[in-house]
């Protein structure tokens, strides 16, 4: 999810060299050895678990926009906040979010929360990072090219990503709870309705919709914008600037 501005409450933890201490600094660059490539990365709140986490997610997908063409890496800050910190309107029911104007990350720790009907736990958690950090990475790849794709097709590649990198048993179960939902018969099936409506059932059936498309090669399709999405017809009128995305 990609909202307009996050609160930042608390003071900067951040990232050592070997995940083994905190440091009051600016910024500083994640070591190899840590498992994160060299890159500045600020997390803030975090417990250990919380930091090494951050550093596998960052790691991991980076590397799959790196793998697919596309070689930025977001220099980005992530906060672990309790849900009571920032539970004010839409993201009452997030799990986290992008602030893309002050390229920052909120996390909520949502220990309550059952997506997929699946109990919450670390890797389920990290899951939802990494979606965070998809819209960042898309952010850093696309630059001012990232509007020409809607939003609903950020949060397609940001859930297709997830569950692509999503550990292989805990994705085993989740689309076992979904054998009903199948792929996008239509590309003009992914659109705001959808994507906003029921977002659970919208990630399998774009996980589902990539993988009968060619999996990572439509992603980077769709970057290159080799695939043109094609525009949703609404069925009621709508004024200039009234379609997200435009």
């Amino acid at each position: 999810m990609m909202t307009g501005s996050i609160p930042i409450r608390m003071a900067a933890l951040l990232l050592a060299a070997g995940l083994s201490q905190f440091s009051f600094v600016s910024s500083v660059n994640a070591q190899d050895s840590s498992g994160c490539e060299k890159r500045s990365l600020i997390v803030i709140n975090a417990t250990q678990s919380e930091l090494v986490d951050a550093c596998k997610a960052l790691t991991d997908v980076v590397t799959y926009f790196r793998n697919i063409g596309f070689g930025a890496s977001p220099d980005i800050s992530i906060t672990f906040q309790d849900r009571s910190l920032g539970t004010s309107g839409h993201a009452s029911s997030a799990y986290g979010y992008f602030d893309a104007t002050r390229s920052e990350i909120a996390m909520f720790r949502a220990f309550t929360a059952q997506p997929w009907g699946l109990d919450w736990d670390r890797q389920l958690a990290s899951s939802f990072l990494r979606h965070e950090l998809v819209h960042a990475a898309l952010r850093a790849n696309l630059k001012d090219d990232s509007a020409r794709l809607r939003p609903e097709w950020h949060e397609f590649i940001a859930y297709t990503v997830q569950l692509a990198l999503m550990d292989a048993r805990l994705r085993a179960r989740l689309l076992e709870r979904y054998t009903h939902v199948g792929a996008f018969a239509h590309l003009t099936e992914v659109n705001e309705f959808t994507s906003r409506m029921n977002p659970e059932t919208f990630a399998i059936s774009a996980y589902k919709t990539y993988l009968v498309n060619g999996a990572d090669k439509f992603i980077q399709k769709l970057l290159r914008f080799e695939v043109q999405p094609p525009p949703m017809s609404y069925p009621f009128p709508v004024l200039p600037g009234q379609i997200p995305g435009q």
